[in-house]
């Protein structure tokens, strides 16, 4: 906010509290798009999820079956 001339404690500009509004609606909302795209590019189905389930519990059973013959 400072890029906008807000001082702490004192009388704000207009252009100051353009920047606070700004801050606290509109930057929040473009990043909470471009978050919303990503996700739409985020292809974890079920089946995936499963899969990679059954990967990370063969290989927790791996390791716990080699540290137990050490």
């Amino acid at each position: 906010m400072s890029g906008y001339g807000y001082r702490a404690n004192v009388q704000q500009t207009a252009h100051a509290l353009l920047g606070i509004r700004l801050s606290a609606s509109v930057y929040p909302a473009i990043f909470l798009a471009v978050v919303v795209v990503c996700l739409l590019f985020y292809k974890i189905s079920k089946q995936l999820n499963l899969q990679i389930q059954d990967e990370l519990a063969a290989r927790r059973l791996k390791l716990a079956a080699e540290g137990t013959s050490a």
